[in-house]
Parts: C-alpha cells; structure tokens; sequence
C-alpha cells in the first residue's frame, strides 16, 4: 500500500513537472471514475495518472463542483449519485 502511494505522489511530482507527455482531453466521468475508486485525490495525482495536464484535471473539478466532486479538507471526492449525471457515450 505504501509503495503504490509512493507511486502515485511519484508521478504526480512529474505531471507537475511536465516531465510525462500528456493527453490534450478527458471526460469528467474519467476523473469521476478515478476519484471514486480513490477518495481523496488531489489534481495532481489524478493528472499523473489519466496522463493529462494537472491544469485540466483541476478545471474539471471545479466545474463540476456541487453536482459531481466536492472538495474536503483531505482532496476531492465524488457527491453520491453522480452516476446519475453522466452523458451516453454516443453524446459529444
């Protein structure tokens, strides 16, 4: 458990760094999914992670703050029932 956070904050340091090549877009839902799986993310680790930049995770974010993520003092978390939200797949 330790060495997968380690691994975690590791690449977070280097999507902060720009040290990675990153993707150009992802859906909320993506980041939803990965915050619901890791409660408490921060944008920089969810950036590290989705290979994209820590700037469009946390944009994201705080769009989506109150019907989808809200954020605690420990980092982000999805609100119950976002599901509810998400776009079909065949919508733009």
């Amino acid at each position: 458990m330790l060495v997968e956070r380690r691994e975690r904050l590791t690449r977070a340091l280097a999507a902060l760094d720009g040290g990675t090549g990153t993707k150009k877009r992802v859906r909320w839902e993506q980041i939803a999914e990965y915050v619901a799986q890791h409660p408490a993310a921060m944008p920089a680790e969810i950036a590290a992670v989705l290979e994209i930049p820590a700037a469009n995770a946390h944009a994201h974010l705080g769009r989506n703050e109150g019907t989808v993520f809200e954020r605690r003092v420990d980092g982000w978390h999805v609100i119950e029932g976002w599901e509810a939200l998400r776009r079909g797949e065949d919508d733009g």
